[in-house]
């Protein structure tokens, strides 16, 4: 059968969808159905245990209320008391049949037994368990099952078990334990109360001992006659239900269930089965139906394909002939509309798009040819731009270019392989200009490209370059479009600014280096000028002052207006010391250079303090000495100068000065309540007046490679900030 037809595509369609869904849906309903009955099987199997259970469990608590009755003073105590333990005996054998006992035992407190009923049960031997003893001795009761092991020299005898009750013996006051009785009845044996139940239960029971059977009901079958290896595992290894299913005429369900000692171990098991003819029977017939129901489906799902494939494939078949005439070219194509199912739309449809072929053909005739007029246009405004025009394929290759790029580069020739726009880059910008290339994509298919170009005479010029990348609908490159302009002047033009630029900088930097100089040079004539001033001019003018001292002492009774004028002269030479003194100081501190910034800031406030009302509050953290000559005389000016304009200017009532070290950068803000000014206007006034105070802090900033700010507003006070970097 072959795929290619429609037919064969249908035939398998409907297998998948029809046949393929109807069988898996039989298969899952003969395993559903089996689950459930096998389900329904182990449940009642589960049922029959719950009964076993509860005989085993009732029977014990039966047996525990009989020998609770026994526990208080009775005749069994008298005789342990007395010692009489032959009558002891025979009085045990006569109540063990009246009580529908199998045995029983009397304990000493050494848990020893000291008498018995008789005769005992075949295959048993005398024996206690310190489980059942122990609670006895000490005053409590006791009950459960219990493995009764065969006797050493005799292993290969049938172990048995028991339902076992122990209760305590007391004195005449009932207040002391003589002795503990234990009582058995044996399974199996017809005293038990499950032996009398059998007639009534409806399954299959065996019960085992350790792992051999000892009841069986109805008598089982010799594979029966011990446990099962994987059933032995689980039930005596684990302690856990085992299920086992053996399928087949013979087969059956059993369920094991693991019977517990009263201290908890696994000593057997109670077993309960179903033969499976039942089940097999069941399950027979539930098959049988479900596969006449497939049958059935099967045969319906032929019919409806057929019918189907008939009103399908036929009409198919026209729309196939239909469209390959189309196809072929011939647009007089029609169908016959037959129904008005989709099958109707879809010829309906075939019709019109037919029509409507036919009409875009006659378009797209009348389109070519106004297309062909339009294309001739398109050429001559392209070849008329003075713009440089191309289209290349990816690899470079030049398929069309207009006059003015033919003009630069000599292409002629578009679409030959040595015509490509790469022989005309720059060999030192090619790297670039693929990079650039490399960046477009269908979401950004434009880039602008500044690179030289290489012209036949050997002559470079910079071109900028317009590039679109144009793409497939599948996202593939399969061109570039490319319009250039020469950039060359304008390129000299931006070469002779940075040049331009770069000399400016220079000359800034060079009047900025003679700046710093002017201000060392400043500060060391400063410097030396108040060196003269106090050692040269400050001694002439001490001496001066002795000397006048000297000729007011040596005088022999001077004139008054004589002493007077010598009084005036001391006066005056006093002045002159105090002023000299100031003047050196205002040039240059000497305690700048002794004791450092902080002790020289601290100085200035001190002496301005002297001579104005004005409050002062002088901060600093962090300031360390070897900060360096430069930065510390320009952070003492700008203090002095601030000050200085307060004085003069603000009015001000408080001033406060913040000098800290944040990192590897100085602080320094002086702020005051005065008057304020602004900022710009005092600027150029300050330059009209020749008074650069300003000015001159700014530059003394600058010089370190730091930073001033001032803000102020008239009324609202002013505030000096300055920034210098000590790294």
């Amino acid at each position: 059968m072959s795929f290619k037809s429609l037919g064969a595509k249908l035939n398998i369609a409907f297998l998948i969808v029809l046949v393929l869904p109807l069988t898996l849906a039989t298969i899952f309903a003969v395993g559903y159905v089996s689950g459930r009955i096998e389900k329904s099987v182990i449940k009642e199997l589960s049922t029959d245990m719950d009964v076993i259970s509860w005989i085993v469990d009732h029977e014990a608590r039966m047996l525990e209320d009989l020998v609770r009755s026994r526990s208080t003073y009775s005749r069994w105590a008298n005789l342990v008391e007395l010692g009489e333990y032959e009558k002891l005996e025979a009085k045990l054998t006569r109540d063990a049949s009246a009580l529908s006992v199998d045995e029983i035992l009397v304990v000493d407190l050494n848990s020893e037994i000291k008498a018995h009923s008789k005769p005992l049960v075949e295959g048993a031997t005398p024996s206690v368990n310190r489980f059942f003893t122990v609670p006895a001795l000490v005053g409590r009761t006791a009950s459960g099952l219990e493995l009764i092991a065969p006797p050493d020299d005799e292993p290969s005898r049938t172990p048995m078990l028991s339902v076992t009750a122990s209760a305590p013996l007391y004195d005449e006051q009932n207040l002391n334990v003589t002795a503990a009785v234990v009582a058995r009845r044996y399974i199996g044996q017809k005293k038990h109360f499950l032996s009398s139940a059998y007639s009534v239960l409806h399954f299959n029971l065996c019960v085992y001992a350790s792992n051999r059977l000892i009841v069986g009901s109805p008598p089982a079958p010799a594979e029966f006659r011990t446990m099962k290896p994987a059933a032995e595992a689980a039930v005596l290894g684990r302690a856990v239900p085992y299920r086992e299913i053996v399928e087949g005429d013979n087969g059956y369900i059993a369920l094991y269930q693991p019977v517990l000692s009263a201290s908890g171990e696994p000593i057997g098991a109670f077993m309960t089965r179903r033969d499976a003819l039942e089940t097999i029977l069941l399950r027979r017939k539930v098959f049988i139906a479900a596969f006449a129901i497939a049958l059935l489906g099967l045969l319906l799902t032929a019919a409806i394909k057929v019918m189907i494939a008939r009103s399908i494939l036929l009409p198919i078949a026209a729309l196939q002939r239909g469209t390959r005439m189309l196809a072929n070219g011939d647009y007089s194509s029609r169908l016959e509309e037959k129904s008005r199912d989709e099958i109707g739309d879809l010829t309906r449809s075939f019709n019109q798009m037919a029509t409507a072929l036919r009409e875009s053909h006659e378009k797209l005739e009348e389109y070519g040819r106004s297309l062909a007029g339009s294309e001739a246009l398109f050429r001559a405004v392209v070849q008329d731009q003075s713009e440089l025009i191309s289209r290349s394929m990816p690899d470079g290759t030049l398929v069309f270019v207009n006059e003015a790029y033919t003009r630069r580069f000599d292409a002629e020739s578009p679409g030959r392989k040595e015509n490509n726009f790469w022989e005309h880059v720059h060999e030192n910008d090619r790297e670039m200009v693929r990079a650039h290339l490399d960046s477009l994509t269908p979401e950004n298919p434009v880039t602008v490209i500044e690179d030289r170009n290489v012209t036949p005479d050997g002559r470079v010029a910079w071109m900028q370059w317009a590039v679109r990348g144009m793409f497939d609908e599948e996202g593939r490159l399969t061109g570039y479009q490319s319009v250039g302009r020469d950039m060359t002047e304008r390129r000299l033009v931006e070469e002779s600014l940075r040049t331009l630029n770069e000399k400016l900088i220079e000359e800034h930097d060079q009047r900025k280096f003679l700046s710093r100089k002017l201000m060392e040079l400043l500060e060391m004539d400063r410097q030396r000028i108040s060196m003269e001033l106090h050692d040269h001019i400050g001694q002439i003018l001490t001496t001066l002052k002795m000397d006048l001292e000297f000729i007011s002492g040596h005088l022999d009774k001077p004139g008054r207006d004589l002493s007077k004028r010598i009084g005036m002269a001391l006066d005056k030479s006093v002045q002159a010391m105090r002023g000299i003194k100031d003047i050196a100081c205002d040039l240059r501190p000497s305690v700048l250079d002794d004791l450092g910034l902080v002790a020289s800031i601290n100085n200035l406030i001190e002496e301005i303090r002297l001579r104005t009302d004005v409050e002062f509050h002088f901060f600093h953290r962090n300031i360390p000495k070897g900060i360096g000559s430069d930065r510390q005389t320009t952070i003492y000016r700008v203090v002095q100068e601030a000050l200085n304009n307060v004085l003069k200017h603000s009015g001000a009532k408080k001033v406060f000065i913040n000098l800290v070290r944040r990192n590897h950068t100085l602080w320094l803000s002086v702020e005051d309540d005065g008057a304020g000014f602004d900022p710009l206007a005092a600027m150029e006034h300050q330059q009209a007046e020749n008074s650069m105070g300003l000015l001159i802090m700014r530059e003394r900033v600058a010089q370190v490679d730091g930073e001033f700010s001032i803000e102020s507003r008239k009324g609202a006070g002013t505030h000096l900030l300055v920034e210098i970097p000590l790294s």
